[in-house]
């Protein structure tokens, strides 16, 4: 019976799907590259599906099952998938419209081609096929015992083929939830047995995958004992198969990572040898893929971080770690000479190799202990310390910087300091910027700041000299401002003027990365100096209102909003008496935000609120009217725009508000147009309706007579 691929509505689909010749015609059509055939072939299907559900389902049960073309077969069990799958709902789920003698007709017949299919992309379909039935039984029905008893039945006594893909269903069912527990007592010892020696490698390998799966989903205890027997067969069959080229899929080897957290637990001499094992997959890391070598440095981190037992069984492996941390720093070692490094105006930027491994050295570190971390560290630095290679050189000073707090820190903290500040002239700019990033982290995880170390600021200085490496100016800058934070002020007396000196030239600087930390430094020496930066001010401050106004808003918001956080920090410290004419210009600059991507900003709203008492000091401004007209209008749109967040928490700005607004509005026209002293009266009068009685009454009370009788006139109009 000749069927057309373009046109499936014949009159008798019935007769179709029993005509053999006809069902492989319209399989091969569905399978095919042809759009208009398989859009046909389709078609048919659906059709099918819709009136003779069962008939189609056992049909292709048989084709799967005999037919002699292993496309129609693959066809035939694709096509029982989309039958029987869940997800499509409603009258395109078949499943259960069968009835119980036909369901399992064709559960027999997949079966049996599982076990006896010989194409390999014919069997994918038939896998597929047999999980989606699986799932649709497990859910619906009592289960698939049937399906249970074979798996268990092959994975214990079938040859290697079907070993193999016994196994493949096994781990592919533990995806679907608890199906599988009640079987585990069988199917557990049965997949412990496929790790023999004497079956092969790609049963051993499926084994490995399996139970992955089995303890990945059901965190079970599949045949494992409590030694992590289960784990270090694992491990072994892993490293046999990636000596024959195999590798685990990036996703596999993420569950397995997962089992040093969750899976079975060792005993010590099994944590020898998994250690051991996965430091062989550590070395290989110029042959692997990359899931796969991270995967195998990750499980060895992870084991570190399941709790102190487990740090303290591995602490003891000095050997052990001595070899996992020369893996690292070699890793870290291999970073790339960019000749455009220098250009960046960020943050340095790693392989991720040399990311992840420098990750990992910081876990260890916290995970395993300074007692166990720094005997092997002041073991491997020496070579580094003095190798003619920059790379090595610049893991050294990672390496350092990663020694864990607490008292072997403490205790080391003289030879640290050295070592890190010997490499300050390097004559590599990459060495000296990482020498000079893990001082400053020193400073800031020791507080090293309170007590400045002697050296440590006279190298700085020379530091923000390396005018050919804004990147290690940068971070200078940066380094005195996590060493000025807190410190005593006499440890910056001595070096206070040349601090200053260097930063201010930095703020010329092209890059601005370097003009801001140098603006973060300058604030940060201001606070801590105190009155010792006072003779600074006249200096410094001319230089930031210069730079504020060389700085476009509009280009560069964010060193904007530096420039002024900085003029305000270093205003707050000189005092209202300096810094009170200053303060005019921070307002102007704030409000030239306004309707930038600034006015919302948090930090731009903090300098408004320190600011504002230095400025409201100059107010009313009476001697020349033309600049009082402008800047009182420029009040009210602050005091409009900004409510509380300006007029501060509790109204502490508001009394000296009023007292302004009530002294321009007796002036009247002198001081403010007609149009701004309408808006300040119609503040006072809102004023009055949302602000608590006993805060009112508070404002009236700071008034001089003559100004409250004019409040309360306002107020009463």
């Amino acid at each position: 019976m000749a069927i057309s691929p373009i046109d499936p509505q014949i009159a008798d689909l019935s007769a179709a799907i029993s005509n053999q010749s006809c069902l492989q015609s319209q399989l091969l059509f569905f399978m095919s590259d042809d759009e208009t055939r398989r859009a046909a072939a389709t078609k048919f299907f659906d059709l099918c599906r819709y009136h003779h559900p069962v008939l189609l389902s056992c049909r292709l049960a048989e084709t799967v099952h005999l037919s002699s073309h292993s496309l129609a077969r693959a066809a035939a069990a694709c096509y029982l998938s989309i039958l029987f799958n869940r997800s499509d709902g409603g009258e395109r789920y078949v499943w259960t419209v069968l009835k119980p003698s036909d369901q399992e007709f064709v559960k027999l017949k997949l079966l049996d081609c599982v076990r006896g299919e010989s194409n390999n992309a014919a069997y994918k379909q038939i896998l597929c096929a047999v999980l989606e039935l699986a799932r649709s039984d497990l859910a619906d029905g009592d289960g698939w015992p049937r399906l249970f008893s074979f798996l268990i039945e092959r994975v214990k006594n079938g040859g290697n083929t079907e070993r193999v893909r016994a196994l493949e269903i096994v781990g592919r069912l533990a995806e679907f939830g608890q199906c599988l527990v009640p079987h585990l007592r069988e199917l557990g010892p049965g997949v412990v047995q496929c790790f023999r020696n004497d079956f092969g490698l790609g049963v051993r390998l499926t084994a490995f995958i399996t139970s992955v799966q089995l303890l990945f989903f059901l965190r079970s205890d599949s045949g494992h004992d409590s030694g992590g027997g289960l784990l270090l067969l694992m491990v072994r069959t892993m490293v046999e198969g990636l000596s024959s080229g195999w590798e685990p899929s990036a996703e596999d080897m993420k569950r397995f990572v997962s089992l040093a957290r969750y899976g079975p637990r060792l005993t010590s001499m099994g944590l020898v040898s998994v250690l051991g094992a996965m430091m062989q997959i550590g070395i290989a890391t110029e042959y692997l893929e990359e899931s796969t070598w991270f995967g195998a440095i990750e499980f060895i981190v992870a084991l570190s971080e399941t709790g102190v037992e487990f740090a303290k069984m591995m602490g003891n492996l000095h050997g052990f770690i001595h070899e996992l941390l020369s893996i690292l720093m070699r890793i870290i070692s291999d970073v790339e000479d960019d000749p455009n490094w220098d250009n960046a105006d960020g943050p340095t930027e790693f392989s991720r190799r040399v990311r992840y491994s420098l990750n990992c050295l910081s876990r260890l570190s916290v995970s395993l202990g300074g007692n166990t971390i720094v005997p092997v560290a002041l073991e491997l630095l020496p070579a580094y310390l003095v190798s003619p290679d920059w790379k090595r050189r610049h893991a050294a000073m990672f390496l350092l910087g990663r020694i864990p707090r607490g008292k072997i820190m403490k205790d080391n903290l003289e030879l640290l300091l050295s070592e890190l500040l010997q490499s300050f002239p390097d004559r590599h700019p990459r060495v000296r910027w990482a020498a000079i990033i893990h001082i400053a982290k020193l400073a800031v995880s020791l507080k090293l700041g309170v007590k400045v170390p002697v050296g440590v600021l006279p190298a700085l200085v020379l530091a923000m000299d390396d005018t050919q490496n804004p990147q290690v100016q940068a971070s200078a800058a940066t380094a005195v401002w996590r060493f000025s934070e807190n410190a005593e002020q006499q440890a910056l007396e001595p070096h206070l003027d040349d601090l200053v000196d260097k930063l201010c030239g930095l703020l010329w600087n092209g890059k601005l990365m370097v003009r801001k930390c140098a603006l973060s430094a300058l604030a940060s020496l201001a606070q801590s100096s105190k009155d010792l930066f006072q003779k600074h001010y006249d200096s410094v401050m001319p230089l930031l209102k210069s730079v504020l106004v060389s700085v476009p808003e509009e280009s560069n918001l964010a060193l904007h909003g530096k420039l002024l956080d900085c003029i305000t920090t270093i205003g707050e410290v000189a005092g209202n008496g300096k810094f009170k004419d200053d303060s005019m210009q921070v307002i102007e600059a704030l409000l030239n935000l306004q309707g930038s991507r600034l006015e919302a900003d948090h930090s731009t709203q903090s300098i408004m609120l320190r600011v504002l008492p230095f400025w409201l000091d100059c107010l009313p401004i009476r001697g020349d009217l033309g600049e009082a007209k402008i800047v009182h209008e420029q009040l009210c749109s602050i005091v409009e725009s900004a409510d509380e967040a300006i007029i501060g928490p509790n109204h502490p700005n508001l009394p000296k508000i009023v007292a302004i607004f009530l002294e321009v509005l007796h002036a009247r026209e002198d001081l403010a147009t007609e149009q701004t002293a309408s808006r300040m009266v119609n503040f006072l009068k809102q004023m009055q309706q949302t602000l608590p009685a006993s805060d009112l009454a508070a404002i009236m009370a700071s008034l001089q007579p003559e100004r409250r009788r004019l409040l309360e006139s306002f107020l009463s109009s």
